[in-house]
């Protein structure tokens, strides 16, 4: 499903030519309006639009490009098998009637909203089991195509993003033992991925973490330490409780000297031993010189470009040297990061170098680009798998992946262009 806003009045048109070689009845005249469609795609210099309803006895019609802006629609995720519920509940504690399983795979979204307990509430585009309302666990699912959270207000002052970074399924504890000892409600299983945290502190082998939303009811576990990294925590670490020291023991009485016609005067006490100085805390992780991104305001090139994602502003716009220069670019850059997060669990959640990203027009041709490179639309971007080749890296995408894909004998090439096109640049 893709969503189109036709911004000014146009014509739809039977073939992509001038609407004047074209008779009347394969043409229509349509007034700006928003239509969510099956597909759309570029073809020269319009767009091939498949409707879900027919406008005109026609399904499928051409639209000049220019005359429309593209949005994919809100997607669901699932990102492992899950239960969708008609309620907030355990799926244990709902009936058959109230739960589905479902298997993982994307699923179209009209709405979305909060809901108590890290679940979401969905209304899905096409109905299951008759049903289109859903509530599902966010640990299982993510969502792409949707506004990303504002930026900081302040240019100078960025607050840090701690979060742990499950690298392998775990489970999260109420004590710092092995999971074998615990009772069910005591543990919970938890996928790779990462977790906002507001506080955390060291506890033998294992972290102790105070979440920022709840996980299974609860936002205090005990984590095994081999699972996780800590990212921008190390601050949060240090300032975490000490144990008492030990206290001194009291010093063994001295017997007084026999006494004498004329006794020295007494020495001076040693004076008390002071505590050692507590070291002065670490200053705040960096976030990165600030830059201003149209229709997102002021950000830092150290900034997540979506909310806890591992791609960065300075990556998509060369360490702030290239701008994007309009908000529709913009966009695509967000849009793109969503796309490359999917990308990066693709291929097991390996370190992604990004090569270049978005490239202004004068750059594009200094550089040698293509003239209808994506780069200059914010959403091509090329990157380098740590321990992969272009070549592993292009036989695990290629089925799964529906843009754009090159590689090189150095880097991989992708895209967000809507329909699949496949290459190889040579050497």
């Amino acid at each position: 499903m893709v969503k189109l806003k036709i911004v000014q009045p146009t014509i739809f048109k039977s073939r992509p030519v001038s609407s004047s070689e074209l008779p009347t009845a394969e043409k229509l005249s349509v007034a700006p309006r928003e239509l969510t469609v099956q597909a759309a795609v570029l073809e020269g210099s319009h767009y091939r639009v498949t409707l879900i309803e027919p406008i005109g006895n026609r399904q499928e019609w051409f639209i000049f490009k220019d005359h429309l802006e593209i949005a994919a629609v809100p997607t669901l995720v699932v990102k492992s098998e899950t239960v969708f519920k008609t309620r907030v509940a355990l799926s244990s504690a709902l009936s058959s009637a109230e739960k589905l399983s479902v298997a993982r795979g994307e699923f179209p979204l009209e709405s979305y909203e909060e809901a108590p307990d890290s679940h979401l509430s969905v209304v899905l585009m096409q109905p299951l089991r008759d049903r289109k309302n859903w509530v599902v666990f966010k640990g299982h699912i993510e969502l792409l195509n949707v506004p990303p959270y504002p930026p900081p207000k302040d240019a100078t002052n960025f607050p840090p993003l701690p979060k742990i970074r499950v690298k392998v399924p775990t489970i999260f504890k109420q004590r710092p033992v092995s999971s074998a000892e615990l009772k069910d409600d005591e543990e919970v299983s938890v996928s790779p991925g990462d977790f906002r945290i507001r506080a955390i502190s060291r506890s033998g082998s294992h972290y102790q973490v105070q979440l920022s939303e709840p996980v299974g009811a609860r936002q205090t576990w005990f984590v095994f330490a081999g699972h996780v990294d800590l990212i921008d925590a190390d601050q949060l670490l240090s300032a975490s409780p000490a144990p008492s020291p030990a206290p001194a023991p009291a010093p063994s009485p001295v017997p007084a000297p026999a006494p004498a016609p004329r006794p020295a005067p007494a020495p001076a006490p040693a004076p008390a031993p002071q505590p050692a100085p507590a070291p002065s805390p670490s200053p705040a992780p960096s976030r990165g010189p600030a830059i201003r991104i149209l229709g997102y305001g002021v950000v830092g090139t150290r900034d997540p470009i979506v909310p806890n994602g591992s791609f960065f502003w300075g990556e998509a716009t060369k360490d702030g040297t290239r701008l994007p220069e309009s908000e529709e670019i913009a966009r695509n850059i967000v849009r793109m990061a969503q796309q490359m997060q999917r990308i990066r669990t693709k291929l097991g959640d390996r370190a992604i170098t990004i090569t270049s990203w978005y490239r202004p027009p004068a750059v594009n041709r200094a550089v040698g680009g293509a003239s209808n490179s994506t780069h200059m639309r914010g959403h091509g971007v090329d990157f380098v798998v740590e321990g992969l080749s272009p070549q592993a890296v292009q036989r695990i995408l290629d089925p799964w992946w529906e843009g754009g894909l090159g590689y090189g004998s150095t880097f991989t090439h992708v895209d967000n262009r809507g329909y699949r096109a496949r290459w190889n640049y040579g050497n």
